[in-house]
This record gives structure tokens, sequence and C-alpha cells, in this order.
């Protein structure tokens, strides 16, 4: 695993910066009324490296967010590969979900993704499970297209290389020491301007324009896997040293958050790897 533990000076001033932080957050809020100090207070302890009881933890953490992941993307699979076999069904489908230019299929996310969170707050892993599958359900039913448009032999290679290339970023996230915490307004200002460029691209179709979205894009997405993996331990930091108390169900619902991002940013990657890779065969 790749935290270690050490005996140096310097490691043990950490540790004792880090008590006193989760002791500050564990006081401020419950007497004052003072949140948003108490919330500035967590931002700032889930940033250390956990110390060795909480590695277990984390460890579990990660199995259960990568537990669901794994099931995603075979649930994904399952459906778009019934979608390619039911070529009706599919057409039926995505003449809903893509009506008004994808916008539909747009709102529906939206408000799937608003149920998960509604669902961390009531704490309710039911309709966790059901925003979770949701997710997977709609993006499975565009995936039926892929088999449709796209030779087995390419599906393949884009395959490989997105997991390799996955790997390498989110265990770059995992492993660096570095704060990848500011990257998330960045990167969505990216990925809002790329989208804008999509639009622009769907009218005035060029081709040189089309191979720069999708290059930017996998960059994005490159970058999107190592914060978003970065983000499952500041996630899980943050809900451990809030001082409250947590029931399993929090957690879990913690993980099924945690597994749609880098599900998503699977998905992406693999379809504009996928994309490119066709425009080079043409």
């Amino acid at each position: 695993m790749y935290i270690k533990k050490s005996s140096s000076r310097s490691d043990d001033h950490y540790s004792k910066k880090l008590r006193s932080l989760t002791k500050e957050v564990a006081s401020v809020g419950s007497a004052d009324g003072n949140y948003i100090g108490k919330v500035r207070l967590v931002k700032k302890a889930s940033k250390f490296a956990p110390d060795e009881n909480e590695v277990l933890f984390l460890q579990r953490h990660v199995l259960q967010v990568y537990l669901i992941f794994v099931i995603q993307l075979f649930y994904t699979g399952i459906v778009s590969w019934y979608m390619y076999l039911h070529p009706e069904l599919l057409l039926k489908l995505l003449k809903g979900l893509l009506f008004a230019h994808g916008l539909v299929f747009l709102a529906l996310c939206f408000v799937l993704f608003a149920l998960l969170i509604f669902a961390q707050i009531t704490d309710s892993l039911l309709l966790g499970m059901a925003a979770t599958l949701g997710v997977t359900t709609a993006f499975g039913i565009l995936m039926g297209l892929v088999p449709i448009f796209y030779d087995g032999k390419l599906i393949f290679e884009a395959l490989v290389l997105t997991i390799i290339i996955y790997l390498g970023s989110a265990l770059f996230g995992f492993l660096t020491r570095n704060d990848l915490t500011g990257w998330g307004t960045p990167l969505f200002g990216g990925l809002l301007a790329l989208i804008a460029l999509g639009f622009f691209q769907h009218y005035y179709a060029n081709s040189f324009l089309n191979i720069v979205i999708l290059i930017a894009d996998i960059i994005i997405f490159t970058l999107y896997s190592a914060y978003d993996n970065q983000m499952i331990k500041i996630r899980f930091l943050d809900k451990l040293r809030d001082g409250v108390p947590d029931s399993r169900k929090s957690w879990w619902l913690l993980a099924m958050s945690s597994s749609i991002d880098i599900y998503l940013d699977f998905i992406n990657l693999f379809l504009d790897i996928l994309n490119l890779l066709s425009d080079d065969d043409d």
C-alpha cells in the first residue's frame, strides 16, 4: 500500500498537527454554531495523509468504490450488448433520450445525480442504488451504438488503451503527494468549453477540429481520472474526520458517489479514444 509508517521527526510533527486539527474539528460548530469554520477545518484536515489507524478503513473504502465501479462496467456491457441484439428497442429509446439534441439525456442525468445527492443527505441506500443503476442504465443504452458503428477489433484496441491510460492516471492520483483538489474548477471549465466546441462542430463539420476536440477531451478525462481518484481519499478522510457519527449506509452511499465519478471518466475516455482511432482508420 502506498501509505508507509514513518518514524521521522517531521512525520511525528505532521501527526501531531493532524491530531490538533481533528480536535478543533470536533469542538467547532456544536456549541457556537460556527459551521462554516467547521467545514473549513474539515477540508484542511482531510488533506493530511491517513495515519496508520485510518489506512485499513481507507483500503476498505477504496475496495468498495472499485467493486461498485467494476459492477457498473459489467452491467454497462450487458445492457449495451442487449441493445445491440434488439436494435428496434434501441432506436425507440434513443429517440427519447437524444430528443432536442440530447438535452433530454442531460436532464435525466441531472435528475439522477440530484437523487444521489438527496440519498446521501437522507441516508437512503435504496434511493442511492436506484440513482446509480439509472445512470449506468442510461449510459449502457447509449453504448449499444458502439458495436453497431465500430469494428470489434477497434473496440478491443480502444478498451485496452483506455485501461492503460486510466490505470496510470488513477495510480498517479492515489500515489502523488501533490494536492490535486485545485484541478476541479479548471477541468470543469475546460469540459464546458469542449462541449460548446462540440455543438459548433456538430453544425460546421470540420475533421481537423474534431481531432483537436477528441485529443483535448482525452487529456481532460485523463486528468479527471487522477483528480477523482485522489478525491476518493479526500472525501473519505473528510467524512472520517468530521466528528459526526456515520452509518454503514452512508459509507456505501459515499462509495456509490465516488464510483459514478470514475465510471464517467472511464466511459468518456473510452468513447474519445474509440472515436480518435476510428478517425485515424478513415
